[in-house]
């Protein structure tokens, strides 16, 4: 259930959704097609069906290169590797089958966030593709003929260089552009929108302290409740749209994370070729921070839910023992028996603070059991 509209999807551009969803991560989803807008002509409808097409041939040239040049000593590895990339591939299509559930909900996000914290967000949108566009070019620039021919050209060496780099740079680029790029750009709307809410929640729970005792009276305990309510909903309807393909990019993040480690475990750093050194270190550093970050703010957001239970359930005995109401006693007993609301990856993971230390560890602990696994076969 979304929250209730008079809008439409065909009015959707006439609603200011840059004052409440930073504008480039907005212009973004627009842009790929997950936003649907009413005035697209049709040149702009054909975009995302044109992006699909170029997603699954960038995961197809990405698969085919490294199954052609596999190394039996890194055949797992790679393997991992392969399915991050193709885990995020199923976020994109994952989240184009959801696009009009996802308009409906952008359509509907009644979140209030800082002008400050959406300047943030959109600095981080800048810097991912500018990211994205920089260690592409550097790939470009340092990579030898032969490592070019082995990472990007099926094995095949150009004697044209600049065909070679011409080559070399598109498909840099547009590989990073799906990873980690897309999966940035969703992991940051992901928590922008977990940050609003646990923003609101701690607003709510800020007003109900600063109430006095007098004050809190029956109608103001349920004016606070309703606005409670609106961000329960909102939160019921990430955890809805969000759920599975949060999953697939915790995940993708987490196995890239894994090949990253199991190729420092099995290789020598100074012995490693260029294209290598920038992956590994642009890659690893990024699925790190993302995946951290998303369980990071998803995981606020319980802790200021349980916050607002505590303070309400403070301030309403409080009431109790002053004034005896068995209106406010129902309010309060009907608000502490709700079970604890966190938000969950397709409901295998909980998001929570407290599974990063699990993940990384998990993560880390097979890694070296899968290497340790290898080196016995051997």
């Amino acid at each position: 259930m979304y929250f209730k509209s008079t809008t439409t999807v065909k009015q959707f551009n006439k609603k200011k959704l840059h004052k409440r969803i930073p504008t480039f991560i907005l212009s973004y989803f627009r842009w790929i097609g997950f936003v649907e807008a009413s005035h697209q002509h049709c040149k702009r409808f054909a975009v995302p069906y044109v992006l699909d097409f170029f997603v699954f041939l960038t995961c197809l040239d990405v698969v085919a290169n490294i199954v052609i040049a596999i190394d039996p000593i890194d055949s797992r590895i790679d393997t991992i590797f392969v399915s991050s990339l193709l885990l995020t591939m199923v976020v994109w299509y994952t989240m184009r089958y959801k696009n009009k559930s996802f308009t409906n909900f952008l359509q509907t996000f009644e979140g209030i966030s800082s002008s400050s914290t959406q300047k943030k967000f959109n600095f981080l949108v800048i810097l991912n593709f500018c990211t994205a566009v920089i260690f592409s070019s550097y790939l470009t620039s340092g990579i030898s003929r032969s490592e070019a021919a082995n990472n990007f050209l099926y094995g095949y060496e150009i004697s044209n260089f600049s065909i070679q780099t011409i080559t070399i740079a598109i498909k840099s680029f547009l590989a990073y552009m799906l990873f980690p790029t897309f999966g940035n750009v969703f992991a940051l709307l992901y928590i922008f929108l977990c940050h609003c809410s646990s923003d609101n929640l701690n607003s709510l729970t800020r007003e109900i302290e600063k109430t006095l005792l007098e004050d809190f009276t029956l109608s103001k305990q349920i004016d606070i409740l309703n606005k409670r309510a609106r961000v329960y909903e909102i939160l019921l309807n990430i955890e809805k749209i969000f759920s599975v393909p949060i999953f697939f990019t915790i995940v993708a993040n987490v196995l890239m994370l894994s090949s990253i480690s199991g190729w420092f475990l099995i290789g020598n750093w100074n012995e490693t070729d260029f294209a290598w050194k920038i992956e590994t270190s642009f890659l690893g550093t990024n699925a790190s921070l993302y995946l951290t970050s998303t369980l990071w703010a998803a995981g606020t957001v319980s802790i200021e839910m349980r916050k607002f239970k505590e303070v309400f359930h403070y301030k309403t005995h409080l009431k109790l023992l002053s004034k005896y109401s068995e209106e406010q006693l129902h309010l309060k007993m009907d608000l502490m028996n709700e079970p604890d609301f966190v938000l969950t990856a397709w409901d295998v993971v909980c998001l929570s603070k407290s599974t990063i230390l699990g993940l990384f560890g998990a993560l880390f602990t097979y890694t070296v059991l899968l290497m340790n696994t290898n080196n016995q076969e051997k």
